[in-house]
């Protein structure tokens, strides 16, 4: 999201503080409907406005520069009508300064003002991908008692060829309490698609059909599910963008029935697994001493995937998303061939 360089703020200490201007583009958007619409502003920013309900919560995607910075944004808002005035007018952006924590994670803050005078707060915390900090970030933004939960990054710069493994935190919220935990994504970026699943002690999500942009980085799925784990569950929309260099990272936002009075929301960040990057490393370094080498990416059957638990007379995988018991799956395997 904002290429900050690491310097204080917490995330989560603010994460449920819920407590008619003209864009820059010169346009009046006080009284227009957001629903499936897009704008162009000045800057060549493109905001997409879908999904408000008459609650007034809403999606927000924001492709282009956003606090003065280049990046690519998927906002959950409670107020949808009042975060697009904030991508559209919010002016004087100032960083606060921030903490660098371990493994290139860090936090920061930033501070604005609306059109109307009222401050804005970004409290952000990221993750570093390389040595000038292309970054995939979470952020709380609250402006005149609204929040929204703002999954970005910098634009994806280069796509690699294969499949990667991205982890990281991720965190759920039914907007009375929020739940840290983690995620896994897998993208196939020769055939454009993925998987992801994510969990926290109460709650789960999961989208098995991600598809993936391959000029903006951005992925889609709208057939998700986010729920409890061993209770209810309901559809998501699993949405995010592949972040930096070669796809280095990625973040995503994932919500269900934005209608429910304790609808489920939350967000992930996270970059490529080490794992996988030390196998394309090994191809590459074979690659530079045989004639032929390539690295081939093979799908596992459901048994070489999660083990022994599926010859359990009546085993259906899908019965176990949402619990505790979901079993651990490599759906592929990786191998170097030379000729």
């Amino acid at each position: 999201m904002f290429k900050v360089y690491p310097q204080l703020a917490v995330l989560t200490a603010l994460a449920l503080m819920s407590c008619g201007s003209t864009g820059t583009d010169g346009m009046d958007y006080s009284q227009s409907s957001i629903m499936n619409s897009t704008y162009i502003l000045q800057d060549g920013t493109v905001v997409r406005l879908t999904d408000q309900t008459s609650a007034g919560r809403g999606v927000i995607s924001s492709e282009g520069f956003f606090a003065g910075s280049e990046s690519n944004l998927i906002i959950l808002s409670e107020d949808a009508q009042d975060t697009k005035k904030i991508i559209q007018s919010a002016t004087n952006w100032t960083n606060q300064g921030g903490t660098t924590l371990e493994n290139n994670l860090y936090t920061a803050e930033l501070t604005a003002y609306s059109a109307d005078g009222k401050p804005i707060y970004v409290l952000i915390t990221g993750q570093c991908l390389s040595s000038d900090c292309e970054n995939v970030t979470n952020s709380v933004m609250v402006h005149d008692g609204n929040y929204s939960l703002v999954a970005g990054g910098n634009p994806v710069n280069q796509f690699p060829n294969g499949t990667f493994v991205y982890t990281g935190p991720a965190m759920l919220t039914n907007q009375s309490t929020v739940e840290d935990g983690t995620f896994s994504l897998t993208a196939n970026f020769n055939n454009r698609t993925g998987q992801v699943v994510g969990t926290t002690p109460t709650y789960f999500f999961s989208g098995e059909n991600l598809v993936i942009n391959p000029t903006t980085g951005r992925f889609d799925d709208a057939t998700g599910i986010i729920g409890e784990n061993n209770g209810s569950s309901e559809v998501a929309t699993v949405s995010g963008y592949f972040a930096g260099s070669n796809a280095a990272g990625v973040s995503g936002a994932v919500y269900g029935d934005l209608n429910k009075t304790a609808y489920l929301t939350g967000m992930f960040y996270g970059k490529s697994s080490s794992l996988i990057n030390e196998i394309q490393q090994a191809s590459d370094a074979v690659n530079d001493t045989q004639t032929s080498c390539r690295q081939v990416t093979t799908s596992n059957s459901l048994e070489e995937a999660c083990g022994s638990i599926v010859n359990t007379p009546g085993f259906k995988l899908q019965d176990y998303y949402g619990t505790s018991r979901l079993p651990y799956c490599e759906w592929v395997s990786y191998e170097t061939v030379c000729d």
